[in-house]
């Protein structure tokens, strides 16, 4: 109790900024004064560590989230703030002078004409940014991502690129990319295009004048001239930072349409077992490339609009990244030609296992019956199937042997009635960083 109160006392001094590690004011506070302009870098003993802050006087605290993060910006007028959550993280805040938007009414006698506030810490430019993201509300009842690209130009710092995501994403995951810059600027133009990833045909674009006013630590819309062409374009500011670029349908314009598709893109690990198949124009011819490099033909479109390949897997296509939780994504590129030009992409999934006893569709009872079938080993990933029910409720799982065979007997009963099971293959004796995503196959069983 003695530290909370030494706290308190010494957030009573005049114009002082006091910051904790612990939301609620707890722990050791940390004090900064006017004029003060601290930045924090990553992996340093303060980034992203201040949890709550008290400030005192008349100063008020600008800060600002790491770069990597989605660019928020706030402004604390005096006051107590118990939570800083909201701001995802604090790499960097400076301490300007603060004046009472509602002063005192003053009293009857002449007064002086007040000065103008002045700008905090003249001579002094401070950091601000503008973050992007795209929202595809243009016929995507499916959610999907990824199907429009937006770039993002402003003269001087560059263009950044981002891919489309559906509207309702939390927004802790939502998706921007950020332009900083520096200075207090009148005119911030920037260049908004949004092309069909699939086709790369310009659907819409915007002009976009913005300013910064370091007075108040925000950016705003000046001008903002959007040109919807084969679809219907917004931007709309969502706070100090960030703004949305949304897509919507167009009046009588039908939007850009895939002329090809990745359906499925299976492996085993390793580079000799490769399957992928999808649909595309008659007679095209399909191959594998990513970002323009060497390219590999693997198919041609048949005359019922399908194609295929299986066997080794082709360099020429492959990207490798990261899932958002850590986890290795491998991707998938393929380019139509001859016909329709146009491109496509998939990851890549651990090949799912085969169920051949019981049969599907077949009748079972109570309890269920030991099922049995084949799935791909590998030696290092130590491959085990599981298999649940459609609400991904586990029902049984089973290590795949070296020959490929697997059985298991499920261990709760089913519902009666036609019943969707998946089967997938599983990967618990390794880390998750190491695991491959696995492809989920539905199975159905009659059970009586």
């Amino acid at each position: 109790m003695d530290h909370i109160e030494d706290d308190d006392d010494d957030t009573r001094l005049a114009d002082s900024v006091m910051f904790y590690r612990q939301r609620d004011f707890g722990g050791q506070g940390e004090s900064y004064k006017l004029g003060d302009d601290i930045t924090f870098w990553d992996g340093d003993n303060f980034n992203d560590k201040y949890q709550s802050l008290k400030v005192t006087g008349k100063v008020k605290v600008y800060c600002y989230q790491h770069s990597q993060g989605n660019g928020i910006h706030r402004v604390f007028p005096p006051g107590q703030y118990n939570d800083l959550s909201g701001m995802g993280g604090l790499s960097k805040f400076w301490v300007g002078e603060y004046r009472d938007p509602n002063p005192p009414k003053p009293k009857p006698e002449p007064q002086p004409v007040p000065e103008p506030e002045p700008i905090p810490e003249p001579g002094s430019d401070h950091d601000w940014a503008l973050a992007f993201r795209v929202v595809d509300d243009l016929r995507n009842d499916a959610k999907e991502s990824e199907r429009y690209e937006g770039r993002f130009a402003v003269a001087g710092l560059g263009t950044k690129e981002v891919a489309s995501e559906p509207g309702a994403v939390p927004d802790p995951q939502q998706h921007y990319v950020q332009l900083n810059g520096r200075g207090n600027i009148d005119q911030i133009n920037c260049a908004v295009q949004v092309f069909h990833w699939a086709t790369n045909i310009l659907v819409a674009t915007a002009q976009v004048v913005f300013k910064y006013d370091a007075r108040y630590g925000a950016v705003s819309i000046v001008k903002n001239v959007p040109q919807g062409l084969q679809a219907d374009i917004s931007v709309v500011q969502r706070d100090n930072t960030r703004f949305d670029v949304t897509l919507s349908l167009k009046p009588g314009v039908e939007p850009p349409q895939d002329l090809m598709r990745i359906e499925r893109a299976v492996w085993n690990g390793t580079p000799q077992r490769f399957a992928v198949e999808g649909s595309g124009t008659v007679g095209a011819g399909i191959v594998a490339q990513k970002n323009g490099a060497k390219e590999k033909a693997i198919a041609v479109v048949s005359p019922g609009g399908r194609w295929a390949y299986e066997g080794n897997l082709p360099q020429e296509g492959l990207v490798v990244g990261r899932h958002p939780d850590g986890g290795r994504r491998f991707r998938f590129f393929v380019e139509q030609r001859n016909s329709g030009v146009a491109r496509a992409r998939s990851d890549v999934l651990y090949m799912a296992p085969v169920i051949e006893s019981p049969l599907e569709l077949s009748q079972v009872g109570h309890p269920l019956p030991a099922f049995s079938g084949t799935a791909e080993y590998h030696r290092q990933f130590q491959p085990w199937v599981m298999l649940s029910t459609e609400d991904g409720e586990e029902i049984g799982r089973a290590k795949v042997n070296e020959d490929g065979s697997w059985s298991m007997q499920p261990q709760a009963d089913l519902p009666s009635g036609l019943q969707t099971l998946h089967v997938q293959c599983i990967f618990p004796d390794i880390p998750a960083v190491a695991r491959l995503t696995p492809e989920i196959r539905p199975f159905l069983l009659d059970v009586s």
